[in-house]
């Protein structure tokens, strides 16, 4: 076939079923939306939800999720988009994801492509749940896919899945240990000896969630082969750049807590060498990357699963400087001592914020101040190793995937980071 001959974007998904996980999460929401409003003839988007911890059912979330701002426009363009999604109850935990034999049969009769976002992202989560959700969750994915007529199956990792290395190239590297005897060992394994063992098994990753990311690239390429298949790996995921709304973020986790901490005042300092790169990429960005993945694994099947480093320092670099310097009031400060970061957010943060709980607490309100500070710190804490080091990514193939897409889709599915103006973007950022 040849290129004029291949369906655009949205042609390669009209008429189809999709299948995302994690879609109501940060990036799932996005991608929910994405699909829905560009790519119109879709046929359904069957959403693995699994039940609120408060009770709520699949379908109050689902509800819930839809009538957020961030689906504005496309409720305004598409009257009754609803049809189009389908919760499937399910649960990463369970065997077979927690789905019935009756979801099962729907799921392989229907779908065609797949898209898998979910995951825990909790840097410090237990070894043991971090491989359950990251890794097992990834094995009983391709099970059910197999099953599928499938065109292309898109999963989402993260750029620092090889962070120990310097230099990451867009390929799956050799695991450190043997995944197989990893997922046994820690089977068997007590809780409190796999807590006591984690340092071992880390080794030189900084957390459980890099590190069971890096293990799952290699499962999936031993257990998809003959599949249609690609890893994304984006970068910290931000605000959205312009779509559907510039600026749109829906929690405060990770750099987004930082960014918003530091513009307000929460803190004087960050732990982080201001000199080094921020890789932050919008997750409108972030989507459109995965949806044209998909679209290229569809329609050129190409003979290796391609892996995409999904950054924005090679093309467009901000410091951890720039950042504060956007943002930041002019007391605040980055620093790599330890000692002078704790010495200037006691004096300046948690000291007047004491003050302020207890003059609360005399007028019979509910004290706040300490609590978000500590969560907080706690949280640079687990993010120093991301903030005090920087990576140089070879991106090629993501340089390859833009340049592939249709002439008529490039401004609808814009992945080129170039024209980005970052004070721009992260003031928009602290609005959203």
């Amino acid at each position: 076939m040849d290129h004029a001959a291949k369906p655009d974007i949205p042609e390669s998904f009209a008429g189809r079923s999709v299948l995302i996980t994690g879609s109501t999460g940060f990036i799932g929401k996005v991608l929910v939306e994405k699909i829905l409003r560009c790519c119109p003839d879709v046929k359904k988007l069957y959403l693995l939800i699994r039940p609120g911890k408060k009770g709520d059912s699949i379908h109050k979330r689902l509800e819930q999720m839809t009538k957020a701002k961030l689906f504005d426009r496309l409720r305004e363009s598409q009257e009754g988009f609803e049809d189009k999604l389908v919760a499937v109850q399910a649960d990463l935990l369970q065997p077979k994801l927690g789905l019935s034999d009756d979801d099962i049969k729907t799921l392989q009769a229907n779908v065609s492509i797949v898209f898998h976002v979910a995951a825990t992202i909790k840097f410090n989560e237990v070894l043991k749940l971090s491989l359950q959700l990251n890794v097992t969750a990834v094995q009983m994915l391709l099970d059910l896919s197999r099953g599928m007529d499938l065109q292309a199956f898109v999963h989402v990792s993260t750029a620092y899945s090889n962070c120990p290395f310097k230099h990451i190239e867009e390929k799956v590297y050799p695991p450190t240990v043997d995944p197989y005897k990893l997922l046994s060992t820690v089977d068997w394994m007590s809780d409190d000896m796999v807590i006591d063992m984690t340092p071992y098994f880390l080794g030189d990753w900084p957390n459980t969630y890099t590190f069971t990311k890096a293990i799952a690239e290699t499962v999936i390429v031993k257990e998809s082969v003959g599949m249609p298949l690609c890893i994304v790996r984006p970068s910290i995921v931000g605000a959205s750049w312009k779509d559907p709304i510039p600026g749109w973020v829906d929690n405060l986790a990770g750099a987004s807590g930082l960014l918003i901490a530091s513009h307000k005042g929460m803190i004087q300092s960050v732990l982080a060498n201001e000199d080094m790169v921020a890789d932050i990429t919008p997750v409108d960005m972030v989507v459109n990357t995965l949806v044209t993945s998909a679209w290229h694994i569809a329609v050129n099947r190409p003979t290796q699963i391609p892996v995409i480093n999904l950054v924005t320092s090679p093309n467009n670099p901000v410091t951890w400087k720039d950042v504060a310097n956007h943002i930041c009031p002019p007391t605040f400060s980055y620093t790599e001592n330890h000692l002078l970061f704790e010495y200037l957010n006691f004096f300046g943060c948690k000291l007047p914020f004491t003050l302020i709980d207890l003059v609360v607490k005399m007028v019979g309100k509910r004290a706040r101040m300490i609590r978000t500070y500590d969560q907080i710190l706690k949280s640079m804490h687990l993010l120093k190793y991301f903030t005090c080091n920087e990576w140089i990514w070879n991106h090629s193939n993501y340089e390859k995937l833009m340049k592939t897409i249709p002439e008529t889709d490039r401004q609808e599915f814009f992945m080129d980071a170039r024209p980005l103006d970052w004070r721009d973007y992260l003031q928009t950022y602290i609005g959203g």
